[in-house]
């Protein structure tokens, strides 16, 4: 059974709000991603993806080892939103 469809799970998702896209400006050299060049594959395939409509997107998944100070946030932007301005990204997420 979905996530979703359970109730217990399905009332907290809802208390939740709506999703969005936080943008923050780190320096690179605190993330801990998973993978060799996650940064330029990731933007090679953004690129690619530009100039081939099929292109597979790498993207990667890291974390910091502390909280994101506000000073950091430069947006914070409703997922729907973000992702109409960043069309090439895919509508999936």
């Amino acid at each position: 059974m979905p996530l979703h469809e359970m109730s217990s799970i399905r009332e907290k998702l809802q208390k939740m709000g709506n999703a969005v896209v936080v943008e923050v400006r780190l320096n690179p050299d605190e993330l801990r991603t998973f993978g060799m060049f996650p940064f330029a594959l990731n933007m090679l395939s953004h690129y690619h993806k530009l100039v081939n409509r099929s292109a597979y997107i790498h993207s990667r998944e890291g974390y910091l080892r502390r909280n994101v100070a506000p000073k950091e946030v430069v947006s914070v932007t409703p997922k729907d939103a973000f992702f109409a301005k960043y069309s090439t990204f895919g509508r999936s997420i």
